[in-house]
């Protein structure tokens, strides 16, 4: 059983880290390629409700580098 998961989530991964929207995304990044790319993974799992977790992490992450460029200023 253990052996299927690992397969399965192996043959996901590559599936993923081959398809030409990531590799456009690491190849070129900016930020038109970046929102393009959450733009797609939004449209692809919007009947998902993992989608909110998603877009949570995204905002959080944007917070939090924010928050990292103000303090750094702020200590200076």
């Amino acid at each position: 059983m253990k052996q299927n998961y690992e397969n399965w989530y192996n043959a996901l991964y590559q599936q993923f880290h081959t398809h030409p929207s990531y590799l456009k995304f690491v190849k070129t990044p900016s930020k038109e390629v970046a929102l393009q790319f959450i733009a797609n993974v939004c449209k692809s799992h919007m009947r998902s409700p993992q989608i909110l977790g998603f877009l949570f992490a995204i905002a959080l992450l944007r917070l939090w580098n924010e928050l990292r460029i103000i303090f750094s200023k702020s200590w200076v």
